[in-house]
């Protein structure tokens, strides 16, 4: 019963103080809003990077004077290197094509001869997506035999590791003072609710009732209102993130996954922040 009566009071006591209970619920959709935005953010930066490292190809060009069956050799053995997830062979008419194709000059007819070595074009495997990873790689490779050249975009994943960690932290510093305000804005919520109510919990203590007891609307109101804000943080999130993707971004990602957690996130900061408010105000009262 005593738990039926703390949900009881607390849809109460929100009813009571309408205008309380209005900013606190606004204060958090606002709030639940940026984290969510933010978290689309983070999402579709990760998701980028690692498009962007899927696409890194490193190209071995081949000895033009090597025979079909040493190409063939050269590939069993690049197959069979670690960090290598795929290979594609690139003949020498398909080397012209390629040119052709991306500058758009017939080579064959300007030097009335094919230039093109044949090469292989390389897919690394995750782990050796990055700088590091590419360059122990294309050492490894360089060492076979009838290997000619080995070519990679570099430069793209030197900057990319030079970066993504800094991102990553600005990121995590960012969510974390984001959290904090979230927590300050239901903690003066409460406290406001609280000191409202100070003449009622006085005469509950007076006729026996529980710290526990007294607590528990309040627990109860500042999770309802953590909840609500979430709800209607992720259904201005869910349109706002629509028409974004209609009109300005139409490959942006964004799944129910993230608005479960945003639902989630408001019930657990609403129980936080009033478990701690209620504690620290009601020994001031």
């Amino acid at each position: 019963m005593s738990i039926l009566f703390s949900i009881s009071e607390g849809i109460k006591s929100m009813s009571k103080a309408r205008l309380a209970t209005i900013i606190s619920i606004t204060s958090i959709t606002l709030t639940i809003m940026l984290i969510g935005m933010f978290l689309v953010f983070s999402i579709n930066l990760h998701n980028w990077i690692k498009h962007i490292r899927e696409k890194i190809e490193m190209e071995v060009f081949i000895d033009i004077n090597s025979n079909a069956d040493q190409i063939s050799l050269l590939k069993q053995k690049l197959v069979g290197l670690p960090g290598i997830d795929s290979v594609r062979y690139v003949s020498k008419k398909s080397a012209a094509e390629r040119f052709k194709s991306e500058f758009g000059e017939d080579v064959i007819s300007i030097l009335e001869f094919n230039p093109f070595p044949p090469s292989f074009i390389i897919y690394l495997s995750s782990a050796y997506r990055t700088a590091e990873g590419a360059r122990r790689l294309k050492l490894n490779i360089e060492k076979l035999e009838y290997v000619n050249e080995v070519v990679y975009q570099e430069p793209l994943l030197l900057t990319i590791d030079k970066y993504v960690n800094l991102i990553y932290l600005s990121l995590v510093f960012t969510s974390f003072i984001i959290i904090a305000i979230a927590v300050v804005l239901i903690n003066n919520t409460i406290r406001l609710t609280i000191y409202a109510r100070r003449d009622i919990i006085q005469i509950m203590r007076l006729v026996g009732a529980t710290e526990g007891f007294i607590r528990r609307p309040f627990i109860v109101e500042g999770i309802l209102q953590g909840i609500l804000g979430a709800i209607i943080a992720s259904v201005l999130i869910y349109y706002s993130l629509k028409i974004i993707t209609v009109f300005f971004l139409p490959y942006l990602i964004y799944d129910s996954v993230i608005f479960v957690g945003l639902l989630l996130f408001g019930f657990f900061i609403g129980t936080i922040s009033s478990y701690i408010s209620v504690g620290k105000y009601m020994r001031n009262i």
